[in-house]
Formats: structure tokens, C-alpha cells, sequence
């Protein structure tokens, strides 16, 4: 019996030693498809993070080349419109310039034109008078030439006539 008890407890143990070997390799290889489930699931993660980046990244790039590009149109229209301040600052200098000859120009011509209208009312204010001292003479002269008619007139009355 004490063999016999002695082999159910070899038997035993061996069973329990056979029992935590097939849970040791059983949990092993359920903490390894595990670790590989969780593994793939990481690398899984790691990939699709790797391709975020990648947009992100490249999102950036575009977004930084626009900004260039941008900077770059807002330096040229800068240059445009300094450019277009001085050109109008310069043609603005010529307009007023043009404008100043011009106006000598009027003013000058304004003045001999008053200059010419104060002389010709001079020339006719001349005129008249020298028109007004001629109808005096004529008047004075046909005064004169009236009595002298009127004498012949009565002359001719008087004289004889002859045939």
C-alpha cells in the first residue's frame, strides 16, 4: 500500500507537474498571441500614424510654400504700387507744371487781349470824337452853305429869265 500510495502520489505529482507545464506553455502561448495581436495591432497604429505625419507634413510644406508664394505676390505688389505712388507723384509734378505754363499762358493772353480790347475802346472812343468834331464841321460848314442857298434861291427868283 505504501508503494501504491507512494506511485498515486508520484502519479500526482506528476500529473500536477505535467498540469503546470501544459498551463505554463498554454498561458505562454496565449501571453505570445497576445503580445502578437497587440503587436500587429501597435504596428498597425504606428503605420497609420506614420502616414498622418506624412500628410501632415506635407500639408505643412504646402501650406509653408503658399505662404512663400503668397509673401512673395505681396512683395511684388508692394514694389507694384511704390512703383505706381511714384509714377503718379511724377506725373502729378508734370500735370502741375503743364498747368503753370498754361495758366501764364491764359494769363498772358488774357492780358494783351485786355491790353488789345483797352486800346481798340480807346481807338474808338478817338474815333467818335474825331466822328463828332467832322459832323460838327459838316454841320456848321451846311449851315453856313444854307444861307448862302437860300440867297441864290432868292436870287434866281429875282433875276430875269431868259429865253
Amino acid at each position: 500500500m505504501i508503494a501504491m500510495k507512494s506511485r498515486h502520489l508520484e502519479m500526482v505529482q506528476e500529473l500536477e507537474e505535467n498540469f503546470l507545464i501544459a498551463s505554463q506553455e498554454n498561458q505562454e502561448r496565449t501571453v505570445l498571441k497576445i503580445r502578437g495581436h497587440y503587436q500587429n495591432k501597435l504596428n498597425m497604429l504606428k503605420r497609420v500614424l506614420g502616414i498622418y505625419q506624412e500628410k501632415v507634413e506635407r500639408r505643412n510644406a504646402l501650406w509653408e510654400e503658399k505662404i512663400k508664394s503668397l509673401q512673395r505676390v505681396n512683395e511684388s505688389l508692394q514694389e507694384e504700387q511704390k512703383a505706381l505712388r511714384e509714377r503718379n507723384r511724377q506725373e502729378s509734378a508734370i500735370w502741375d507744371r503743364e498747368k503753370s505754363k498754361m495758366m501764364e499762358l491764359f494769363s498772358s493772353r488774357l492780358d494783351l487781349l485786355h491790353s488789345h480790347q483797352a486800346s481798340t475802346l480807346q481807338e474808338l472812343q478817338m474815333a467818335r470824337a474825331e466822328m463828332g468834331r467832322v459832323q460838327e464841321m459838316l454841320q456848321a460848314s451846311q449851315e453856313a452853305k444854307e444861307p448862302e442857298e437860300a440867297a441864290e434861291d432868292r436870287v434866281e427868283w429875282c433875276a430875269p429869265q431868259s429865253p
